[in-house]
């Protein structure tokens, strides 16, 4: 399946994320596109500075028409849009104690979350950062707590490069604030009842492709 039209509307509500951004290895043809929430700094931190995969953008290079293959992590779409949730309030400034309390008494500002869902590159569907690839094409990991230990493995007996990229703690660490309001955003998710059909593609996606796991795991 090849994941198309999902973008045209990016520009317009974010800007902060380059568009297209990846880490791109020209010998093996293969690259690995930076999702934001999507274990973002452990992917930077493994195919940047440890790899050493140059910094690039597979659209303006045409890496898809030159035979370049993807790599991509995707997380569970509500959990990723709770901890987006959680980025976006810290990172604009919004008193994280004073944001709950507002959450907690005023009914509109739960209808306002509730409608516009997507604020930023940290909530805009998964799907959007993927245009053109094909999934069957494309090497898929599941954020989950042996992420490092999946991809090591990949990098290690798939693309031959001997790595120590286990060693690295896959799992960011938040903030007090950002971790406080993702579990109020994770205790009330029954609040916000459009998310499965905002992410309705993301779901769809995660739900349906294979993902890579180590032989070796149990």
């Amino acid at each position: 399946m090849k994941i198309e039209k999902t973008w045209q509307e990016y520009w317009k509500r974010h800007k902060n994320h380059p568009y297209g951004m990846c880490f791109a290895n020209d010998e093996l043809k293969k690259f690995y596109v930076n999702i934001p929430k999507n274990a973002t700094n452990w992917g930077k931190n493994a195919f940047d500075e440890n790899l050493e995969w140059r910094k690039t953008n597979y659209h303006n290079e045409k890496l898809l028409k030159q035979g370049y293959e993807a790599i991509v992590f995707l997380r569970d779409p509500l959990d990723r849009w709770c901890s987006g949730m959680a980025e976006y309030i810290s990172r604009y400034g919004y008193n994280t104690k004073t944001f709950i309390l507002q959450l907690e008494k005023q009914r509109l500002a739960g209808e306002i979350i509730n409608t516009t869902i997507a604020f930023d590159e940290h909530t805009v569907e998964q799907v959007t950062f993927l245009e053109g690839l094909d999934t069957d094409k494309t090497t898929w990991f599941k954020v989950e707590p042996d992420l490092n230990q999946n991809v090591a493995d990949y990098v290690r007996r798939v693309l031959g490069i001997e790595n120590n990229l286990q060693g690295i703690d896959s799992m960011y660490t938040t903030t007090s604030a950002k971790a406080m309001i993702k579990q109020w955003f994770q205790t009330n998710i029954g609040r916000f009842n459009k998310l499965e059909k905002h992410y309705e593609l993301d779901r769809e996606l995660y739900d349906s492709v294979k993902y890579y796991i180590r032989e070796d795991k149990d």
